[in-house]
C-alpha cells in the first residue's frame, strides 16, 4: 500500500524536462530512467538503481569488442546486465571471492542463467580477491568497482584495473556519489583521481562516480 501511494505521488509530480533527454540515438536504456522513477526503491538483484542499470547497459553496448571488468558481483544482477548487453565479440571478467555466504550458491545460480543465454564462453566468473587475482590481458573498456568498500581496497582496485583502461574507457565507482553509502570514505580517492591528468571526472549517474581515461 505504501509503495502504491509513493508511486502515485511520484507520478503525479513527474514532468518532462527536455534537458534530461539524450541527444541523437534514443533507445530503451536512455528512455526508461526518464519515464520511470530512479530511487533506492528500485534496487533488487543488482542492488542498483534503474538509472544505473540503464547506464551499464548503454556503456556495455557502446564498448564494442572489448574487455569489461566487474569487481564485486554478489548475486550477479549487474553481471547479467553487462553480459547480455555487451558485443558478441566482447568478454567480461567478474571478480568476487563470494565470502558472504561461504559457498558458491550465488555463482551456481548465475552460471545457470549465463548458460541459458549462451554466454558462458564469454563471461569469466573469478571467485578470487580482486586485489590478488591475475589480471586479464590487454586494455579494458570498462572497470566497475563495487567490491571492497574501504578506500584502501577501492584504491588498489583502481590501481590494478583502472589504470589499464583504454583511452575513452570508463571507471565506475558504485555507491560513491553524495548521499550514497560509500561517498564519504571514497571522497579522498575520487579527489586524487580527479587531480590526475590522465583521467577526467564525468557527470555522476545515480550513485556512480564516473571517470574516463584521457589521451596523453
Amino acid at each position: 500500500m505504501l509503495a502504491e501511494v509513493l508511486g502515485w505521488r511520484q507520478a503525479r509530480d513527474a514532468r518532462i524536462a527536455l534537458e534530461d533527454w539524450p541527444e541523437g540515438r534514443v533507445a530503451f536504456e536512455d528512455v526508461a530512467p526518464l519515464v520511470l522513477s530512479s530511487s533506492a526503491a528500485n534496487r533488487g538483484l543488482a542492488s542498483m538503481r534503474l538509472d544505473e542499470i540503464a547506464y551499464l547497459w548503454r556503456i556495455a553496448v557502446d564498448a564494442g569488442p572489448a574487455t569489461l571488468i566487474e569487481i564485486g558481483r554478489e548475486r550477479g544482477g549487474s553481471t547479467v546486465v553487462l553480459a547480455t548487453a555487451m558485443s558478441p565479440q566482447a568478454t567480461l571478467w567478474s571478480f568476487d571471492p563470494q565470502t558472504k555466504l561461504g559457498n558458491d550458491a550465488f555463482d551456481r545460480e548465475l552460471g545457470a542463467v549465463l548458460q541459458r543465454f549462451g554466454l558462458t564462453d564469454r563471461v569469466n566468473l573469478i571467485a578470487e580477491d580482486s586485489h590478488r587475482a591475475d589480471l586479464p590481458a590487454g586494455e579494458y573498456a570498462l572497470v566497475l568497482i563495487d567490491g571492497d568498500p574501504s578506500v584502501e581496497g577501492a584504491r588498489l582496485d583502481f590501481q590494478r584495473f583502472g589504470r589499464r583502461l583504454r583511452v575513452g574507457g570508463l571507471a565506475l565507482f558504485h555507491d560513491a556519489t553524495p548521499g550514497a553509502p560509500r561517498a564519504k570514505q571514497l571522497a579522498p580517492l575520487l579527489s586524487e583521481i580527479e587531480d590526475e591528468p590522465g583521467f577526467a571526472r564525468r557527470l555522476d549517474v545515480g550513485t556512480f562516480a564516473v571517470f574516463s581515461r584521457e589521451a596523453g
